[in-house]
């Protein structure tokens, strides 16, 4: 998949960036686009910051993998009009970072930083709930036992939700659920945000297997996974890892639980 080229091939353009790096750079005109390129290890959650100098560039990234797809993009996660993309690469090759301007109508300085996040499972072994339980040996606590061969799973009804407590606030992006024979349809993630349930992402269409969710970072204690409709008439899951993945100060780690 190609991107039509930038407006000005300036010398900030086509340059390669390096994990633990950062770059100067400039969207001049406000067309402007900047490439960078960047070698990728499958598996790696890679941190990308573009951060305005000069006050008046509204910044947005997209990333494409090796093959030329694009696989994430992000406008205002970095606060506010600054751009923050975090995402674990599928392959291992070149990535092509696309930086610009929000619809192309701004233009200035920025910074450009490429780190390397961290995984750690901040869920393992922390205290989990549900609306239901099928039968003796799947409690909710099994999707976060860290054990592959275990699982949650619901009894044979809508709606249904399982949460874990992380014990204190964690600031995440991304929950990663592994699914068994029984799926969600139609589900959502959500945290508590002291008050009641915010939802940072939904689906009608789930197809089970693996799903990769990102989203906009938020912080919270309580992780929810909210299901309103089965794929099957069996329990409502059959998870078998969820990992919610905390973003912060260029760290990401995972919240892995089987279900």
């Amino acid at each position: 998949m190609g991107l039509a080229r930038e407006a000005v091939n300036d010398a900030d353009d086509n340059r390669w960036i390096a994990f633990g790096q950062t770059l100067q750079g400039a969207i001049s005109p406000a067309n402007d686009r900047d490439n960078y390129f960047f070698a990728g290890t499958a598996g790696r959650v890679a941190s990308i910051r573009m951060s305005q100098i000069d006050a008046g560039l509204d910044s947005f990234i997209e990333l494409y993998d090796p093959a030329g797809a694009k696989i994430g993009e992000n406008d205002d996660g970095g606060g506010g009009t600054n751009s923050w993309l975090v995402k674990t690469l599928p392959s291992t090759g070149t990535y092509r970072i696309l930086a610009r301007s929000y619809n192309l109508a701004s233009s200035g300085r920025y910074n450009l930083q490429l780190a390397m996040a961290a995984s750690n499972n901040l869920a393992r072994g922390k205290p989990a709930y549900a609306t239901s339980t099928e039968f003796n040996g799947v409690e909710p606590y099994k999707a976060f036992d860290g054990n592959l061969s275990t699982r949650w799973s619901s009894r044979f009804a809508d709606p249904q939700m399982i949460y874990v407590d992380l014990g204190s606030n964690q600031t995440f992006n991304q929950v990663v659920l592994r699914w068994e024979a029984a799926y969600a349809r139609r589900f959502g993630i959500y945290y508590w945000n002291g008050s009641q349930w915010r939802n940072v992402w939904w689906t009608d269409n789930g197809d089970g297997g693996n799903d990769t969710i990102t989203f906009t970072p938020v912080s919270a204690r309580y992780v929810a996974m909210y299901g309103v409709q089965r794929s099957t008439a069996y329990g409502y899951f059959s998870i078998i890892r969820t990992s919610c993945t905390v973003a912060y100060s260029g760290h990401r780690a995972h919240i892995n639980s089987h279900i």
